[in-house]
């Protein structure tokens, strides 16, 4: 059984045949590698660039391989104004209903802000925060709210042990840790056997994203 890497920015991610990654793609993409993503990185966006981020969106929509809306959301750290990154996100939610794909999210320091957007929209699309750190408190009031949450290479093993493995993806981002290594770390948490993760994860992303079941028949 293959091991499913929820999120990546690496683009040799689709040479291992043990694991299936979606790759998180941009409109500086020189080649789409599939499975993939995209979406509106608040990082960067500017009032400019925009429409045509949302342009090239537009033109994956029918794309072999396109598994879901994303990374995009919001970042009080970074320097572009809220209100333009509430205004793109908001657009992102709607594409992920439009669409019927799941929505990959980048949130930091803006979570009451996330709560309220998704409060307001009422999404039917699954949305999984990526590369979750935060306490327990915090990953348990996402749950709550039916907010899946997903681990990479740095993560709060406390928060590890008290979400749910029904509500948990695993992914390596920009990191050059093995997903595997990551699973191991994981597993070992929940005091379940690495198979019994795989299993579960991959039972859901089988259902949550239209990947196809032969995918994850082990080579």
């Amino acid at each position: 059984m293959p091991y499913f890497n929820l999120h990546t920015h690496r683009t040799d991610s689709g040479n291992d045949p043990d694991t299936i990654s979606i790759y998180n793609a941009t409109i500086q993409t020189p080649e789409l590698s599939a499975p993939f993503s995209v979406g509106i990185h608040p990082w960067h966006l500017t009032e400019e660039n925009y429409q045509p981020q949302l342009q090239f969106i537009a033109s994956l929509r029918d794309r072999p391989g396109f598994a879901a809306l994303g990374e995009c959301g919001l970042d009080k750290v970074c320097a572009t104004p809220l209100l333009l990154q509430l205004k793109a996100f908001r657009e992102m939610v709607r594409l992920s209903e439009l669409y019927g794909k799941p929505l990959i999210l980048h949130c930091v320091k803006a979570f009451d802000e996330l709560l309220q957007v998704r409060k307001e929209l009422h999404p039917r699309q699954p949305w999984i925060i990526h590369g979750f750190r935060g306490k327990p408190e915090l990953a348990e009031q996402l749950v709550r709210h039916g907010i899946s949450l997903s681990f990479g290479a740095r993560f709060n093993p406390e928060t590890v042990k008290r979400v749910p493995v029904d509500n948990l993806f695993l992914e390596t981002d920009e990191s050059e840790l093995p997903i595997s290594l990551i699973y191991q770390q994981v597993a070992s948490l929940k005091q379940i056997s690495v198979e019994s993760l795989e299993k579960v994860i991959n039972n859901r992303a089988q259902r949550m994203f239209d990947l196809g079941e032969s995918q994850f028949i082990h080579h």
